[in-house]
């Protein structure tokens, strides 16, 4: 067959044609056909299916605005590499499928290093022109685009609302799991869990984020039932395995950031089980060695797939980020941030660094610092966060708040997870455009953390005579 055929017709835009009119529409009815019969069949809790059917709509917003927003306003952008990257895969599949597994599972820096077969370089090189998008990153999420654009006719709508309900599924997970754990909240898990923002644009597309971010979710939810309340079903280790392998492969650093976390939440859950106060107290050196233990052992197996987000790399990494992520600003006219002198990268450098790190992730950009309509829409998101977080302060005080997170080991495991995570991001990221991406995994672990605590003032409040 010739590649020809299968290209269609042009609207003389960067993603969208004809296809988009035609396919998309029929996909989003599906998948509204999937998701109603999953509310009213599978979910027992008829309020839950409810939130579930207005959430996929909410989704579906999110990912034609996202489309519309690189097509018109980003005039291309990582989206355009992932989605013609993509193209290599559907052209390959139906002219030579043996090119196709073989671009499937190759590793991107491999065909860097080799020239290969010229018929499988043509087609590959036709559609990826940057060897950026050969790194490991971004070539697994030109694969996944890939794979989706055999059902979808390579059509960019339709690729990009299957990489959004992947999203939504994680999300949906974590949803799940915090009204099991605190189910007089229903209303404010909905809108941590679908209706912030910079989740609801970011957190769909064509993207890293979306598989990111519903990765982790999804882990959360299988460690939870297998660690903590023992259910051992093999659909969990697998959900954790391809999770885990997929973000290891996308953005290893969120792996690393939510190890700490989960292993505090396994510990703590398990401990706080024991009645004996004795026994506990007897029991919990011994596991925080076993913990700590276990955590080196996982983070030292990983070292080779962390690259350079190893922690003896993390500071050369820094520095390149740095450096793009300004060079972003004077390129694309970004809105850039400096959290002041950064020279100093030893350990003593990075914890006074800690403050203002947070802070630019979750209370910035403040919303005079906002030049642009998506810095505008992160900014208000900004003020409700810092809102939130005052009123929670003011009402428990800082003891009573940092005595909650440590009673409650779900707590803790968001707050580590939110503070180690959003550390990270704002002290890599250096433009706001790139913190609205990059942070949207912390944000609803940070906001359940803060609903959580303001529950428990009201708890402790109605218990007062």
């Amino acid at each position: 067959m010739n590649p020809q055929l299968l290209t269609g017709s042009s609207l003389g835009l960067i993603f969208f044609d004809w296809k988009d009119f035609i396919i998309t529409p029929i996909y989003i009815y599906i998948f509204y056909r999937l998701i109603n019969y999953i509310a009213e069949n599978l979910v027992k809790n008829p309020e839950y299916g409810k939130i579930l059917k207005q959430v996929y709509w909410v989704k579906v917003i999110g990912t034609i605005s996202i489309c519309l927003v690189y097509e018109f306003y980003y005039r291309g952008g990582d989206m355009e590499s992932y989605y013609w990257g993509a193209k290599s895969f559907w052209v390959a599949f139906f002219n030579d499928p043996d090119i196709f597994f073989k671009l499937l599972f190759i590793k991107g820096e491999t065909i860097l290093a080799q020239k290969g077969n010229a018929n499988e370089q043509s087609i590959f090189y036709s559609y990826v022109n940057s060897k950026k998008f050969l790194s490991t990153p971004e070539f697994t999420v030109i694969k996944l685009s890939g794979v989706v654009s055999i059902f979808t006719y390579h059509t960019f709508t339709s690729n990009a609302m299957f990489f959004s309900l992947y999203s939504m599924f994680g999300s949906w997970k974590l949803f799940k799991l915090l009204t099991e754990l605190y189910p007089k909240l229903v209303k404010e898990f909905t809108l941590t869990c679908f209706y912030i923002p910079s989740l609801v644009f970011w957190g769909s597309g064509i993207l890293k984020d979306p598989i990111t971010f519903g990765s982790l979710c999804i882990i959360v939810y299988a460690i939870y039932h297998m660690f903590i309340l023992f259910e051992f079903k093999i659909s969990y280790f697998i959900e954790i395995f391809i999770c885990s392998l997929f973000i290891l492969l996308i953005k290893p650093y969120i792996l690393l950031s939510a190890i700490p976390g989960l292993l505090s939440l396994i510990l703590f859950a398990n401990l706080k089980k024991i009645d004996m106060p004795l026994l506990k107290a007897l029991i919990l050196p011994f596991l925080l060695i076993m913990v700590t233990f276990a955590g080196y052992i996982l983070i030292n197996s990983m070292k080779e797939q962390m690259g350079k987000y190893a922690i003896e790399n993390i500071s050369s990494t820094l520095e390149a980020f740095q450096t793009w992520h300004y060079a972003e600003g004077d390129l694309y006219g970004a809105t850039v941030y400096s959290l002041g002198d950064m020279t100093d990268l030893s350990t003593f450098g990075f914890i006074k660094k800690i403050p203002l790190a947070l802070n630019v992730t979750f209370f910035r950009p403040y919303i005079w610092e906002a030049r642009k309509p998506i810095i505008m829409l992160s900014a208000i998101e900004s003020i409700w966060f810092l809102v939130l977080t005052l009123q929670t302060f003011r009402k428990m005080g800082v003891l009573g708040f940092f005595r909650t997170i440590r009673n409650d080991p779900f707590i803790l495991f968001c707050f580590i997870f939110a503070m180690i995570f959003g550390f990270a991001v704002g002290i890599s990221s250096y433009n706001f455009g790139a913190l609205a991406r990059y942070k949207i995994p912390c944000m609803p672990f940070y906001l359940c953390t803060i609903y959580i605590i303001k529950n428990h003032y009201g708890n402790m409040k109605q218990k007062k005579p």
